[in-house]
């Protein structure tokens, strides 16, 4: 597939579904040890002062879901910083890190995030390549409907034999790769949700992830340019998923 125009139509949301916005990064071959946290922690910590270490073998790249990213060569303590609202964090480990957003409202509040570790990683750290940058964008739409007919709110068709047609829930994955000056992975993920307390419909969790897997040039510019494209992937996808009732119901309109 073909890199297609990225101007597509935006909308704002009055009842945004994102639960959790993440921008990662992966390097090959740095020199990490176990002194670099704390010094990449003097420079994120103005924006980022509450600190936490956590020794693990497991790093949590999302943190709205109980699913962690292994990586077999994280053996040094990995480090998250907050801001002082608990919105926003940075995390790093060795040959990753990320930036995660509780609170999203649009890229360019959660570029400083993003600018702010990448920079501290590569003057602290000085990697020579990147093996991944992606950026993932976990949603949650609630329809207020006892029966819903997933086509009527979603551009995906599902069409299933009669014996499962009461089944109780789903998981759909697609993945796609499109072509441009940056080859994006993507990979959407779509699944029923349990209701929570209170709530009464079908839930559904759209999770969307965009990357780019060639190497590139530990370059803070080149990673933000590559992190900009993904971002752009994934939000024309997603508004080409919605249909005119579920933007509706988000209280979505044209910006």
């Amino acid at each position: 597939m073909t890199e297609e125009n990225e101007n597509y139509q935006r909308y704002k949301y009055e009842r945004a579904p994102l639960q959790e916005a993440i921008f990662e990064v992966r390097f090959i071959n740095d020199s990490f040890d176990s002194a670099i946290p704390g010094q990449i922690y003097e420079k994120v910590r103005k924006e980022f002062p509450q600190k936490k270490d956590i020794k693990q073998f497991f790093f949590a790249v999302g943190l709205q879901e109980h699913q962690f990213k292994r990586s077999s060569d994280i053996r040094a303590p990995c480090m998250q910083a907050w801001n002082t609202q608990q919105s926003q964090c940075v995390q790093v480990g060795p040959g990753i890190i990320a930036a995660n957003d509780l609170s999203y409202n649009g890229w360019e509040t959660f570029l400083p995030a993003i600018r702010r570790i990448v920079d501290s990683y590569v003057e602290v750290v000085s990697p020579q390549e990147v093996e991944r940058v992606g950026m993932r964008f976990i949603n949650r739409i609630l329809i207020p409907e006892d029966k819903v007919s997933i086509s009527n709110f979603f551009q995906i068709g599902i069409s299933v034999p009669p014996i499962i047609n009461n089944s109780h829930s789903f998981d759909i994955t697609l993945n796609s790769r499109i072509n441009g000056k940056f080859d994006v992975l993507t990979k959407v993920r779509f699944t029923s949700d349990s209701l929570k307390k209170g709530e009464s419909g079908v839930a559904f969790v759209l999770d969307l992830d965009a990357s780019v897997s060639s190497l590139i040039s530990a370059d803070s510019t080149e990673i933000i340019e590559v992190a900009r494209s993904a971002h752009n992937r994934i939000g024309a996808i997603f508004e080409g998923l919605l249909l005119p009732p579920t933007r509706e119901i988000l209280g979505g309109r044209v910006v």
